[in-house]
């Protein structure tokens, strides 16, 4: 397999506000199909592009709920068992 090449600030400038498809600038200019997404999503060269990537890898990894969705497991244990005794109790 040939050897990728670096890319100058000029080509990435390039990729980033091109319209052609990932797959041919990646031919063009040596590199991968995903190299030239990471570029255009600004998850890559933010300093020759500019572009803010947002939040951290560790911070789109995370999932958090708003904090009336958290769950109490004591309380959704106590509603559970008293659903499950008052089904018991029609039997």
């Amino acid at each position: 397999m040939p050897r990728r090449q670096k890319l100058s600030d000029d080509a990435v400038r390039r990729i980033y506000t091109s319209k052609n498809s990932a797959k041919e600038l990646s031919a063009q200019y040596g590199v991968s199909v995903n190299t030239v997404y990471l570029i255009r999503q600004g998850r890559r060269r933010q300093d020759v592009t500019g572009a803010s990537s947002g939040r951290s890898v560790k911070q789109r990894r995370q999932v958090r709920r708003p904090a009336e969705r958290q769950v109490d497991i004591n309380a959704l244990a106590d509603a559970v068992i008293d659903r499950l005794l008052r089904r018991l109790k029609k039997l």
